[in-house]
């Protein structure tokens, strides 16, 4: 929209406070990234898996309450789910780790299958444990 509005208010030749309003719009489309980028950045969730540690935390900050020991990690579910909304409807996928005590945590949603499928080899190789693909309406332990 910088692009566009800046197009226009140079092609008024008469127009001496053209630069001015340039600024302005500069200004304005700057501060707007600048606050949408620190909300997501605020709102993201980081999921650390320590292997020096040997523990999984999700944060920004190691917090030994909410650790999980990389041990007792026992499997990693890749459950897709189908999602109606709008009298539309999608596929969303989820990739989440169960541990021996029955514990769920879901480490990410994702919109693509092969991107979060590749997601799933990669952290089941590092942590050297199975993973499963999971339909919507499975059961699962």
């Amino acid at each position: 929209m910088l692009f566009f509005s800046t197009s226009i208010v140079l092609s008024d030749d008469g127009n001496p406070e053209a630069i001015n309003v340039i600024i302005v719009l500069s200004l304005v489309c700057l501060g707007f990234s600048g606050i949408i980028r620190f909300i997501f950045y605020r709102i993201r969730k980081n999921h650390c898996f320590d292997k020096n540690l040997g523990v999984y935390y999700g944060g920004k900050v190691f917090d030994v309450k909410s650790a999980i020991k990389l041990s007792e990690i026992k499997i990693l579910h890749l459950i897709s789910k189908d999602i109606y909304s709008s009298g539309k409807s999608y596929t969303s996928f989820e990739l989440s780790f169960c541990t021996f005590d029955n514990r769920r945590v879901i480490i990410m949603n994702h919109g693509d299958y092969y991107a979060i499928k590749l997601d799933s080899e990669i952290l089941s190789k590092f942590l050297g444990v199975p993973y499963e693909s999971l339909r919507n309406g499975n059961i699962y332990e």
